[in-house]
């Protein structure tokens, strides 16, 4: 909590990885399988947590984001990576397919749709962060400002 409210006085500006590392073998090789063998393993650094501005982020958070194509979705966050081949900071988040049946805009529901693997967002591209109940269909609290 204190960490919390200290954020409160002095809101950080900095949007990217928090304390970033080389990546493991194992995610360039992941990496590397979804990109191409254009990826260079020694660009590419990962961490557990990300900042958007003054939102924290870590890893198994469940975001709110705007999707490439405009839409607003949500998915769980499986890692962050960054590679200035990809265009810097990315949240690697779960591709979860958003179903019509929504009877209200405080909650959003999903299909989870893990055997695609995850998706790469730009950090600014995520909104917030979300609380959610997760099994096969996963019903997110929408973010406020989207209400």
């Amino acid at each position: 909590m204190a960490h919390t409210m200290s954020d409160l006085k002095h809101l950080p500006e900095h949007t990217g990885l928090v304390t970033p590392r080389p990546a493991p073998r194992s995610m360039v090789t992941t990496l590397a399988q979804t990109f191409g063998a254009w990826v260079n393993p020694a660009n590419i650094s990962t961490a557990i947590e990300a900042r958007h501005g003054p939102l924290l982020i870590s890893q198994g958070d469940v975001v709110a984001y705007t999707s490439p194509g405009g839409r607003l979705t949500a998915g769980d966050v499986w890692f962050f990576a960054s590679c200035a081949v990809w265009g810097g900071d990315v949240a690697f988040v779960g591709n979860w397919e958003r179903l019509g049946d929504a009877t209200s805009s405080e909650f959003w529901r999903f299909a989870r749709v893990d055997n695609l693997g995850p998706i790469g967002i730009p950090l600014e591209l995520i909104m917030d962060t979300c609380i959610a109940n997760m099994g096969d269909i996963v019903t997110v609290l929408s973010p406020l400002m989207v209400r």
